[in-house]
Order: C-alpha cells, then structure tokens, then sequence
C-alpha cells in the first residue's frame, strides 16, 4: 500500500514530517489499537527514513502477547513525504533491500 499525505509536499520533507506522516497513517490501521513507532530502530537513508513500530502494549512491557502480526517496517520519502508499507512475509532487512532495488530500477522522479 503507498499513500501520500494529504495535499503536495513541495520539496523534500523534514525528519520531524516523516515522522507526523508515519505517526499519522498508523494511527488509522487498526480501530481500538495503538500503535507507536518505534523511535531507537528508525533508519535513515539519503532518500528518507525506514520505521518500524508496535502496539502501545508491546513497546511498554515488552511481551510478545501484544505483538500484532503484519506490522512490518515501512518508509516515507525524503523528496515528497510519500509512505508506503513494506511486504511482512520476508524479514525486514529483506523488505528494505527489496524497496531499494525497486526504487533505484524505476523510473526517477522529475
């Protein structure tokens, strides 16, 4: 799934926008879950940023109990705030790599 934030983002995006972007599209995913990213495991890369996140129960007590399966990491683009989740059913470093392939064989961006 690839979102955009509402209205254009002109010209690259801040850390702090990545993050609202990223805090913003995991709050809609699950009604009655709270999700948080996950500060310390935050990747920055020349072209944006690579989160991962939980629910609010899991990242406080640390029990596997409170994980929900399928929240893999996913990325916002620095050149315009673009978000996208990346696949679950490879581990993350994988899903990383594959984006990054993906984006570097498509079609640049004018």
């Amino acid at each position: 799934m690839t979102t955009t934030p509402p209205g254009p983002e002109k010209g690259p995006i801040t850390r702090e926008r990545a993050f609202q972007i990223g805090r913003e599209a995991i709050a809609k995913l699950k009604p009655g879950t709270e999700f948080l990213v996950l500060e310390e495991k935050v990747q920055e890369k020349d072209w944006g940023w690579v989160f991962f996140y939980g629910t609010r129960q899991f990242v406080e007590t640390g029990d596997p109990r409170f994980v929900i399966a399928g929240t893999g990491p996913f990325v916002v683009e620095r050149a315009d705030g673009a978000l996208q989740f990346l696949s679950t059913s490879v581990p993350p470093f994988r899903a990383v790599a594959e984006y990054e392939r993906r984006r570097t064989e498509a079609p640049q961006k004018a």
